[in-house]
């Protein structure tokens, strides 16, 4: 079930301007949610390895301009959660 779900997942033309349409965008989020608690609980570790990679696929120099200060300060709210993590 889950690889038919992948596989119907690729097949949606996230690229039509259907895709960047509110409601759909909150479906999407809502499916990711569902696939972050379960690997919450099951793999903690796999998340967060997760997390970095998407971090780390973050192109810094194309985010637009009206957007550079809510990013940094979502990137402080990160910082504070891992620090306890760290210690």
């Amino acid at each position: 079930l889950i690889k038919r779900a992948s596989q119907t997942f690729d097949a949606i033309k996230t690229s039509h301007k259907a895709f960047s349409q509110p409601e759909v965008q909150n479906l999407v989020e809502e499916l990711g949610e569902k696939v972050f608690a379960t690997l919450q609980k099951k793999s903690p570790l796999r998340i967060l390895s997760y997390i970095i990679s998407q971090l780390e696929s973050i192109d810094f120099d194309k985010v637009p301009e009206n957007e550079i200060e809510e990013i940094k300060i979502k990137a402080k709210e990160i910082s504070k959660i891992c620090y306890p993590i760290y210690k």
